[in-house]
């Protein structure tokens, strides 16, 4: 390894992107916009803005590098709000918090109200962890509301009672009062939004095989239920 691949690793490191994978694609697409005479000093200065810049201009656009990035980025600081901040100690329900929040974004995308629109690394992490930190007291909020009466959810979930809704929110509806998990949920969201599997797995963090597995298993006990409710 030469010494300026070396200290755009270090940087990389820094700002939370670990995958040595995810940091050879990072510094290729980096290179290609820079003089390839600048020292390894100079690059690695640039590095990091580069790639805040990056995401914010491309995450909106579906792109799958600036999700990856920004899932890197991210992920460990959401986390670590969760268990610090929120006395979250379980992993499942924080990931599964995280990807309510990824698809909250997305959602802010496809509004265009997505806009991190300060310059700089610490001010869109700063946008960033805000954005997460105020869903995140708004998400635990609605939980609990939501689950203060089951005959409610079931009543809404009847199509005979709630014939304004469609099939998805129905569908949806039955899954959070039978208890299946956020991701569970957010999978048969994105499914209802259109987004394709690989896609999913992006906005996921999964692989597309997990996803794939997941979405088998979630329709075969939403079968069962459905079944058990016609009978």
């Amino acid at each position: 390894m030469d010494e300026k691949t070396k200290v755009l690793r270090s940087i990389l490191h820094g700002i939370y992107i670990r995958n040595e994978d995810l940091q050879d694609r990072v510094i290729e697409l980096f290179l290609r916009f820079t003089d390839g005479v600048e020292s390894a000093e100079v690059l690695g200065s640039k590095l990091a803005g580069f790639v805040y810049s990056y995401v914010k201009s491309n995450l909106c656009r579906r792109d799958e590098l600036a999700w990856e990035i920004f899932l890197a980025m991210f992920s460990g600081l959401f986390h670590d709000h969760l268990r610090r901040r929120r006395d979250i100690m379980d992993e499942l329900t924080r990931e599964e918090i995280i990807q309510e929040f990824l698809h909250h974004i997305m959602k802010k995308c496809a509004d265009g109200r997505f806009n991190p629109h300060r310059d700089g690394v610490s001010s869109f992490r700063s946008y960033v962890m805000t954005a997460f930190k105020n869903f995140t007291t708004n998400y635990l909020q609605r939980r609990i509301s939501n689950f203060e009466s089951m005959e409610e959810l079931e009543f809404i979930s009847d199509p005979d009672n709630s014939p304004d809704l469609t099939w998805c929110e129905r569908i949806l509806l039955i899954m959070e009062s039978r208890g299946f998990s956020l991701e569970e949920r957010l999978l048969i969201r994105l499914k209802c939004d259109g987004f394709r599997q690989k896609e999913i797995a992006t906005i996921m963090g999964k692989s597309e095989a997990y996803i794939s597995r997941k979405f088998k298993s979630v329709v075969q006990r939403l079968r069962e239920i459905l079944r058990g409710q016609a009978s």
